[in-house]
């Protein structure tokens, strides 16, 4: 009788997909590395936030005039 079901897997197929398997990985981490050597540090994206926030701030407040801002009259226009 030699209708034995083949059950489980040969060492060949196990090597073969922990090879794929690795591969994979390899490929994730590399990508990984990248997206994060090229991102800005979070520091300095606040520091440049809080800047930009300050600095359209101060031009909301100031008012609107029609003078030249070179004009020795300009805050009093």
């Amino acid at each position: 009788m030699s209708s034995r079901r083949q059950r489980g897997l040969t060492i060949i197929e196990l090597v073969v997909f922990i090879v794929v398997l690795s591969v994979g990985l390899v490929g994730i981490m590399v990508l990984f590395n990248q997206v994060t050597r090229a991102s800005p540090d979070p520091v300095v994206r606040k520091q440049a936030l809080a800047l930009a926030q300050s600095v359209m701030e101060e031009v909301m407040l100031r008012g609107f005039t029609y003078c030249d801002p070179d004009d020795a009259a300009v805050f009093t226009a």
